[in-house]
């Protein structure tokens, strides 16, 4: 992580962001992603209102070239993240991580309890990942209407496995 920083994106940043997005979806296997999804990405105009709102940080290099990022929404009661990427050749270091740790300090600031994200249930840089964090798999009858809605829209676009899961800030702070 010494050769890496978290920061506030920036908006020569953004027409990167897409790049990054694009290259880690195609490690996600077959099986759960079609063709469509995989090329897809946040559109432009959902990350200039996050960067506008502070809710966008990059993973930089020394040389400030971004590797990686992370978009939260604010829903009622908890953060979302909307997606978080890392270059394949600089996965494995700790930037998904920070990443997140950073998205977990802005809701703290904010006053949010939980943060929220959908991911496969499977993919081991997915939901075991984030478990590893102490995340927790949230049952399909305890979901919110907004999460089950989430899951269904995946669904329909193609994306199998995926579940919801959730950071309980307090029980983050106590793990440390």
């Amino acid at each position: 992580m010494n050769q890496y920083t978290i920061e506030k994106a920036r908006e020569e940043d953004l027409v990167k962001l897409a790049s990054i997005e694009r290259s880690a979806a195609r490690l996600f296997p077959d099986h759960v992603i079609t063709p469509e999804e995989r090329v897809s990405v946040v559109p432009l105009g959902q990350l200039v209102e996050a960067m506008q709102q502070g809710r966008l940080w990059v993973a930089l290099t020394q040389e400030q070239q971004p590797v990686g990022f992370i978009i939260v929404v604010r829903e009622a009661d908890t953060a979302f993240i909307v997606e978080v990427d890392v270059l394949p050749e600089h996965q494995v270091r700790g930037l998904g991580r920070a990443l997140i740790q950073r998205v977990v300090c802005w809701a703290r600031k904010e006053g949010l309890p939980r943060v929220t994200l959908t991911t496969f249930s499977d993919v081991p840089w997915n939901a075991p990942f984030y478990e590893r964090l102490g995340f927790c798999r949230i049952d399909r009858s305890q979901l919110t209407v907004e999460l089950a809605r989430k899951l269904d829209d995946e669904k329909h676009r193609g994306l199998r496995g995926r579940i919801a899961m959730e950071l309980h800030i307090e029980s983050m702070l106590t793990r440390k």
